[in-house]
């Protein structure tokens, strides 16, 4: 009896060993950064963010005071690699997640925060709208895009505002169709 039962927890053992995963758990002050992913996906995250911020900073970089813990875990990771190199990369002393403004294609600067920008934008045209008028328009293509670059590049809103108006004047309409630019 006391052979079967030896057995018997053996192949317990067996099938939870069988089936606990190695899970690689990122915190920075004590705080998880990203959810936890495969020992094979976080060194692909971790060379992919590394090699980012190097081109970025245009020096060997790695993410600040990041802790990384090895665990075992019966469920899947949950995070993936595209989602733990942005965390570690966001990690990265020197380097922030800045919306990059474009018009018609030309890069006008680097904003902290992109739907600030359009507000203010759309106030601003809105506060110069001729009587007349009942909108306006930009003339050219506004992009706005999240990207990480070096922390020191950025624009204020007030002159990127003018920066876009410079570049893509505003037009003006009514009803009836007539349109004029500011």
């Amino acid at each position: 009896m006391l052979r079967k039962s030896l057995l018997l927890l053996a192949a317990l053992l067996f099938a939870a060993g069988a089936n606990l995963r190695p899970v690689c758990c990122y915190e920075l002050a004590g705080k998880p950064i990203a959810p936890g992913c495969g020992i094979r996906t976080a060194a692909r995250a971790e060379r992919a963010a590394q090699a980012a911020a190097e081109e970025i900073l245009r020096f060997e970089a790695g993410p600040g005071k990041v802790t990384k813990r090895l665990r075992l875990s019966l469920r899947r990771p949950l995070g993936s690699a595209p989602e733990l190199s942005a965390a570690l990369l966001a990690a990265t002393p020197g380097i922030a997640l800045r919306c990059e403004v474009r018009v018609d294609g030309r890069r006008l600067g680097w904003v902290e925060d992109g739907e600030a920008l359009q507000e203010a934008l759309g106030r601003y045209i809105r506060g110069t709208l001729p009587a007349w008028a009942s909108g306006g328009v930009l003339s050219g293509e506004l992009t706005l895009r999240s990207l990480y670059t070096r922390d020191a590049y950025l624009t204020a809103e007030r002159d990127m505002l003018l920066l876009i108006t410079g570049a893509a004047p505003v037009f003006y309409y009514d009803q009836t169709g007539r349109y004029a630019r500011a």
